[in-house]
């Protein structure tokens, strides 16, 4: 029997392996993409004197089930995403470089916007990345003889920036970081007793050290704003009071959403939900409990303890969820609240 030619079939297996790595060949388009702030909160609440007068870390202890609670809503592009920026978080204390997310067909470009989202509500901790600073890098391969397309994504921070405006230098983020970690364990501290005392505790402690900023700085929506400058915005109040909790292993989220102050004016605004020992979640609102006075006079009661523990029935009117944070089509969910003041 005349032995077979193999001539033939080696030359398409050379040239199927050609071909595969010409499949392969990627036309790049890198399209830099500014990440949306989750949101623009600008809000103040101001009483007059004569209104007064009338109304006379990142702790290792932190609970899992708490970071999570933004997590477990979002798709599984998103959580591939979130998982990879929790990864990563080196790369945001260096304040440059890349972070790459895995190679998945499954992701897509309003992904990495719902993973912020999420991330940053899970985790106030992180507040050494500015949102302005990150941009999202989209890199389009085409694969020529399976009519396919795939994307990757990174993101870095813009082109001749740091991640955050305030810190430059890993070593002036590490006396941030440092000044925090001093701060927190001081509250920590004196935050004992029964969960509505530790609670009381941390509200006190920002309302009575802290202060409504106008200035619009970088930190304002941090907990570096509150617990190192003693300033920030409501963003900042929010982050704060959440971050507190967290490190003292109390059920805390923090709710995006617009609120009617004493004026009649509707702006978007940030406050919390809390759960206290019957399992039973309130409304705390610490921008609102620290109002900036003018014409001298002093805080009372009546107003600092006038959004702490409060229920459903006591926001309706003037505390509005916003559910899509970021209009990218994710609804988050907040726990529900009792309708009773605690």
């Amino acid at each position: 029997m005349p032995r077979k030619k193999r001539g033939v079939s080696l030359v398409g297996l050379i040239f199927m392996f050609i071909a595969f790595l010409v499949m392969a060949i990627s036309i790049q388009n890198l399209n830099s993409t500014n990440i949306a702030f989750i949101k623009n909160l600008t809000d103040e609440n101001h009483i007059s004197s004569d209104e007064e007068m009338n109304n006379n870390k990142e702790s290792s202890s932190r609970s899992n089930v708490v970071d999570t609670f933004f997590y477990d809503q979002i798709g599984e592009g998103p959580k591939i995403m979130y998982d990879t920026i929790l990864a990563n978080l080196d790369t945001f204390k260096e304040g440059y470089g890349t972070i790459e997310f895995p190679s998945n067909d499954i992701l897509k470009d309003d992904d990495f916007q719902t993973a912020w989202d999420a991330f940053k509500l899970d985790h106030p901790e992180i507040f050494y990345v500015n949102t302005s600073q990150l941009s999202l890098v989209t890199e389009k391969t085409s694969y020529v003889f399976f009519n396919k397309v795939s994307y990757k994504y990174s993101v870095t921070e813009k082109e001749g920036g740091y991640y955050i405006n305030s810190f430059k230098t890993k070593a002036e983020l590490e006396d941030a970081l440092s000044a925090v970690n001093s701060v927190t364990n001081s509250i920590r501290a004196g935050a004992t007793g029964s969960r509505y005392n530790q609670i009381k505790y941390v509200h006190d402690w920002i309302v009575d050290h802290a202060e409504y900023n106008k200035a619009n700085e970088d930190t304002d929506d941090t907990i570096y704003g509150i617990l190192v400058k003693k300033k920030a915005v409501c963003e900042g109040y929010a982050n704060t009071f959440k971050y507190l909790m967290d490190e003292l292993n109390i059920p805390c989220v923090i709710v995006y959403g617009n609120a009617t102050n004493s004026t009649g004016e509707t702006e978007s605004h940030a406050w919390n939900y809390v759960q206290l020992e019957n399992g039973k979640w309130y409304a705390i609102d610490v921008t609102w409990d620290d109002p900036i006075i003018y014409g001298g006079g002093s805080l009372t009661n009546d107003s600092k303890y006038k959004y702490f523990l409060v229920g459903a029935d006591s926001l309706e009117g003037n505390h509005e969820e916003d559910y899509d944070v970021s209009g990218t089509g994710q609804n988050f969910k907040y726990p529900e609240l009792s309708k009773e003041n605690y």
